[in-house]
Parts: structure tokens; sequence; C-alpha cells
């Protein structure tokens, strides 16, 4: 699971492009980009397992 690296927060939304790559932080009290995140192979492919319910 990924954890900004600014405020700690744990809910994220992956965002790339031909110039970025890396996480959006979605804490209200943060916002920031974290460059340095690398999303997992299986989430890449779509295969990324359901969260529980």
């Amino acid at each position: 699971m990924w954890t900004c690296p600014h405020c700690g927060g744990t809910r994220g939304f992956f965002f790339s492009d031909e110039n970025l790559q890396g996480m959006l932080c979605l804490a209200p009290d943060c916002g920031r980009f974290d460059a340095t995140a690398v999303l997992p192979a299986h989430e890449a492919s779509g295969d990324a397992p359901l969260p529980p319910q």
C-alpha cells in the first residue's frame, strides 16, 4: 500500500503521462504529488484484487 511521504495519508490517485508518473495524495490537507511512487505491476495490468467489503 502506498503512503504519502509528506502527510502519511494512504489515499492516493496514480497519475502517468509522457512526462510525469507518480501518486497524487487525496488527503484534504495535503494534495501533494509523489513522483517517487511506483505502481505495482499487478495494479498497472488491471489485475489488482478488490478491497474487502
